[in-house]
């Protein structure tokens, strides 16, 4: 009762059009995976401004001392780690802010 088609249908030899399916289906595997970790950083982001106003490992500005400022890069310094530095070398910004400053001889100097 078996026929020639039936036959047919249980042949799984690779040909080379299985191998290209497979490997292009590797391909798009790869590609999607690739594009779902991409939105989830993105929908992290998102979330981030939106909640925050700004993104959780965005750098920040902080006092430096000249010893400190030649090894010094931007990105060194972020909103994750500044309460790390602030207990490391305490608030440098504490003895400028209390000074009392005035803006008007400099406005008077500038309409001069």
């Amino acid at each position: 009762m078996h026929s020639e088609t039936n036959d047919h249908l249980r042949d799984f030899t690779a040909t080379p059009r299985t191998l290209q399916l497979a490997a292009m289906a590797a391909v798009t595997g790869t590609m999607g995976a690739g594009a779902a970790w991409v939105l989830l950083r993105l929908i992290a982001v998102i979330t981030n401004l939106a909640y925050f106003g700004r993104l959780s490992g965005a750098p920040v500005s902080l006092p430096l001392t000249w010893d400190e400022l030649a090894d010094a890069h931007p990105l060194d310094f972020r909103i994750t780690n500044v309460a790390q530095r602030l207990a490391a070398t305490g608030d440098q910004w504490k003895d400028v802010l209390g000074r009392k400053q005035s803006l008007e001889q400099a406005l008077r100097r500038a309409k001069a």
